[in-house]
């Protein structure tokens, strides 16, 4: 897109001018009528190089064998302005003068801030246009005669190219704005705005305004055009300052950047106030970006020294616009003429630039998200992990005090019966090989759908759940397991001379709490324990309700080893 950009301009140059009649100026700080003018001396003539901004009127006057014969298109700036008279002066000496008011130049508008006007011309004709406001020279330099249908063909491609660039800076606007909602960081809202601008810039500029909005005046689109660009290149101060890393800049740069965003903004009332004060202030407004020009080149040089990942693509989305916009300050300077076609390059950089930000804040939300779910992923492993005994692999104490209970469940509490003899005996080596063994079994436990889930609640203590579609058989899957575990280690740590048992107590859950649910099961492994060992004891939470009022009846001690069932 930056090369169609580059090749437009190129062919803009290369296009053919219109017919560069020789150029004279009149000035005068006083009113003239055509005749006075056709008749009086004073006259410059040469080809438009006469300083005549100074004055407040004056006449411009266009002969010679460059001027088209027959129907001619008169095209020229519309400068912000009330009007201006045209007189036709005939080979015999006669005069035909003509008004065209501020609206009729809007409704003749052409391609750019241009105008074209239809004239029929004879032979030995000379035009005359007054102007009564001060007159750089380039405009009277702009004033050219075409021919109709090529007049009417930039027309229609000027509107072609516009439709283009307002339809990708309208969508770079949608776009901007939907990225903004979403994540409300300043420079995405600002980077909203600054695409409006430009789109509201680039309209004017173009005249495109005129169609949706007949009644504007000259003064009306040309205060819009220029503030609309002058506030959205000011915008681009702060959204560098909140874009880039604030440490990356520093302090001398950053206040360069909104010293030189300030002046870009107050540039976008000058045209009013060269109305105020007649006079042509138009250097001053070009002038007044000069600072951030060189402030951007800067700030992004340092920011890409540094290593930030945004600054060669926000170089390669300034590159163009920098190169078109310094010139048409250098053109501006009235050092040389242009076609206005060629304006459509700067349009078309611009949109490219604003659609390749919007790419880079899409880029930076893309990075965020997968910051984000990077976070939420290692945040994820580090809850996994922190719910994981690290020497067994199941769940640990964490992740057991946290499982919501279903009702009808039953809890299994597994203690190995001696193990510290283990450790003393063989070193905890081999203890830590053990309770791996034991692990082992209850995850097979799990995966075979026995149980709901396994746990190691602390040293040789681990909890199981059976679900309540196996509460029948609690018991007998529970004494299973139990079984499994000293054949196990039994398979897997040769040399134990004693084989390491099991003992284990049950609960069902009922409607009582998860402690209570805890607390009679912990009671049960201990009725095991005193029992011998190597066995499980075994409560129903109805047997544990009854008992429970019993003993609030009767105030007296629980007795659990007579209360337990022995099942062997």
């Amino acid at each position: 897109m930056y090369s169609f950009a580059l090749v437009l301009a190129v062919a803009g140059a290369a296009l053919p001018r219109p017919a560069q009649a020789e150029i004279c100026m009149l000035a005068s700080q006083q009113q003239m009528s055509l005749s006075e003018a056709a008749g009086a001396d004073g006259w410059v003539c040469d080809n438009g190089k006469a300083a005549v901004a100074a004055e407040s009127h004056g006449w411009l006057k266009y002969s010679g064998d460059d001027l088209r014969v027959g129907p001619t298109t008169m095209v020229g700036h519309s400068l912000p302005m009330d009007g201006f008279v045209l007189g036709i002066e005939a080979a015999d000496g006669s005069l035909d003068e003509r008004y065209f008011s501020e609206h009729r130049i809007a409704e003749a508008w052409t391609s750019g801030s241009r105008y074209a006007l239809d004239l029929d011309l004879k032979r030995g004709d000379t035009v005359y246009v007054r102007f009564d406001q001060s007159l750089g020279t380039m405009d009277a330099k702009e004033i050219g005669f075409q021919d109709p249908e090529f007049a009417e063909t930039l027309r229609t491609a000027s509107l072609i190219l516009l439709g283009i660039i307002l339809g990708i800076l309208g969508l770079t606007v949608a776009t901007s704005t939907l990225l903004a909602v979403a994540i409300r960081r300043p420079y995405a809202w600002l980077h909203a705005s600054y695409s409006t601008l430009l789109t509201i810039y680039v309209a004017c500029s173009g005249s495109v305004v005129f169609v949706a909005f007949p009644w504007l005046s000259l003064w009306d689109r040309a205060t819009v055009t220029y503030a609309s660009l002058a506030w959205a290149i000011a915008l681009l101060g702060p959204f560098a300052l909140d874009f880039f890393r604030r440490a990356e800049l520093g302090r001398g740069l950053r206040g360069a950047i909104m010293v030189s965003a300030s002046l870009a903004f107050l540039a976008g009332f000058l045209l009013p106030l060269s109305a105020l004060l007649d006079v042509n202030l138009r250097t001053l407004y070009n002038a007044a970006f000069l600072p951030g020009m060189v402030t951007t080149i800067i700030v992004t040089a340092v920011a890409w020294r540094r290593g930030n990942e945004n600054a060669k693509v926000f170089a390669l989305a300034w590159a163009m616009p920098f190169l078109f916009g310094a010139e048409r300050v250098i053109r501006n300077l009235d050092l040389y003429t242009l076609p206005p076609i060629t304006d459509f390059g700067f349009h078309i950089a611009l949109a490219i630039e604003a659609s390749m930000l919007t790419l880079i804040i899409g880029w930076q939300i893309e990075r965020m998200r997968k910051e984000r779910d990077s976070a939420l992923a290692e945040r994820a492993i580090l809850e996994a992990e922190s719910r994981l005994d690290p020497l067994t692999g199941l769940r640990n104490r964490r992740d057991y005090d946290r499982r919501v209970w279903n009702r009808g469940e039953v809890l299994g509490l597994i203690d190995l019966d001696h193990f510290k003899q283990v450790n003393d005996r063989y070193g905890h080596e081999t203890g830590d090989a053990v309770l791996k063994v034991v692990a082992s079994v209850l995850k097979q436990g799990v995966t075979d759908g026995k149980l709901s889930g396994a746990w190691r609640l602390g040293g040789e203590e681990f909890a199981v759940i059976i679900p309540s579609d196996g509460r029948a058989m609690a018991e007998v899957e529970i004494n299973a397991l139990r079984n499994r575990i000293p054949i196990a280690i039994d398979n897997s740590i040769p040399g134990l001379e004693n084989t390491v048992t099991a003992s284990a107590g049950l609960a069902e859950v009922g409607s009582n709490s998860n402690l209570a649910t805890f607390r009679q099961a912990d009671r049960m492994l201990y009725a095991a324990k005193k029992l011998g060992r190597d066995r499980l004891c075994f409560k129903t939470a109805e047997a544990a309700l009854s008992e429970k009022k019993a003993t609030e009846t009767s105030n007296e001690p629980d007795d659990q080893l007579s209360r337990s069932r022995n099942v062997a």
